[in-house]
């Protein structure tokens, strides 16, 4: 996970998703954990890379 949590847990939005993950594929990596407010940016990515990892959506730690 990148980003950044605040003081009180709340984790917040991050840039550059798509890279991110097509990064995430190519280390074959099958699960990400994503902030919830990320979770927008998965219907502008290809179908594919999406079905290919698991997601965890995460509002607070």
């Amino acid at each position: 996970m990148t980003g950044e949590i605040t003081l009180r847990g709340n984790v917040l939005p991050i840039g550059g998703v798509k890279e991110k993950l097509l990064a995430a594929r190519r280390a074959k990596i099958k699960s990400v954990i994503l902030p919830a407010k990320n979770r927008r940016n998965l219907e502008d990515l290809p179908k594919e890379l999406v079905r290919s990892l698991n997601f965890i959506f995460v509002e607070h730690i």
